[in-house]
């Protein structure tokens, strides 16, 4: 009987219909035990001290949105998973990836295996480029920390604002004494006033033109949900447009979310598509602590079977899906 450790924060295991909503650990534990599995549930401080890594369970890790938090998870994570020889739910470096679009654009032969938009991960403008360009933040979810670029300067004038709304007390303080170190000469180091300027990595993306909308994929293993999003007026985003339509997908999209999904090597993911040119490519996936409302709100779900396009009624909840990918993944591992 295999085993699957399920870890939570504080008794969170992301994610609901609302970020701060937890699925339900019961129900993913119940639905787990009844496929066969032996199921725990620990919390993630509880694996340091004298804890021991079991090497023959599966290891299915909340992760979290919240900054602080999720970087208090990824040092606890890889310190104790970067020479783990078991399984994780999913693989570290997609844990690690969760909420981070710079590393996301460097794995996966740099994205090319998952069909992702051409995107560089930068923290300064280089030369030659042509515009326009999508800037994204390396966080935030949705379209926060998401615009359009058309010049250098438009490049700089949203790192400029993006960091004014985030700087702290101390990097306040630290810039003004800067300033007074500046114009009056006593004790000014430019070298040093530069080493500490406030930068961070960026993601620039290829702006594909003419599009009307994209597609959120949310794939189960071989069950996949799909939903419309048109951009706004007078916008290019489509996430959080509110505008929102589920389709039956063409064989092709359905194709490609299955191919990415098994190139990720994780039981679910989601994927934001695009249909560039005559060609479905991914601007950003997560496999893990993703958004929901797809799977809970949609009506049937799609798959390939026997080479035809199966449009499936949906009778199964949340947790339901989750139970049933993470068994089909390791049972035809």
């Amino acid at each position: 009987m295999r085993k699957i450790i399920i870890v939570t924060y504080q008794g969170y295991f992301g994610q609901g219909l609302n970020l701060e909503n937890s699925l339900n650990i019961d129900k993913l534990k119940e639905g787990l035990k009844y496929q066969g599995f032996s199921v725990d549930e620990i919390e993630i401080h509880n694996l340091l001290g004298e804890y021991q890594l079991e090497k023959e369970a599966i290891y299915w890790i909340t992760s979290h949105q919240n900054k602080s938090i999720k970087h208090y998870l990824n040092d606890i994570v890889f310190g104790l998973f970067h020479d783990f020889n078991g399984e994780m739910i999913t693989s570290l470096i997609n844990y690690l990836s969760h909420e981070n679009k710079g590393l996301q654009s460097l794995l996966y032969n740099k994205g090319k295996n998952v069909s992702l938009v051409r995107q560089q991960y930068l923290d300064n403008t280089p030369k030659n480029l042509s515009y326009p360009k999508v800037i994204k933040t390396i966080d935030g979810a949705g379209s926060r920390g998401v615009g359009l670029v058309n010049c250098n300067d438009d490049i700089k004038n949203f790192l400029e604002k993006k960091h004014t709304f985030s700087i702290t007390i101390q990097d306040f303080v630290q810039n003004i004494k800067f300033l007074i170190k500046r114009f009056t000469g006593i004790k000014y180091n430019k070298e040093y006033e530069l080493y500490n300027k406030t930068r961070g990595g960026f993601v620039l993306q290829e702006f594909i033109k003419c599009l009307d909308h994209d597609i959120k994929a949310l794939v189960f293993y071989d069950r996949c949900y799909f939903l419309k999003r048109t951009i706004r007026s007078n916008d290019f985003r489509a996430s959080g447009s509110g505008k929102f339509e589920f389709i039956t997908p063409p064989r092709e999209l359905i194709e490609k979310v299955l191919n990415i999904r098994k190139s990720l090597n994780s039981p679910f993911a989601s994927l934001d598509m695009v249909l560039d040119g005559n060609e479905y490519k991914c601007i950003e996936y997560q496999t893990t602590h993703f958004g929901p409302y797809t799977q809970i709100n949609a009506e049937f779900y799609f798959s390939i079977y026997e080479n035809s396009i199966a449009k499936i009624k949906k009778t199964n909840d949340l947790e339901s899906d989750y139970v049933y990918a993470i068994n089909e993944y390791l049972r035809n591992k």
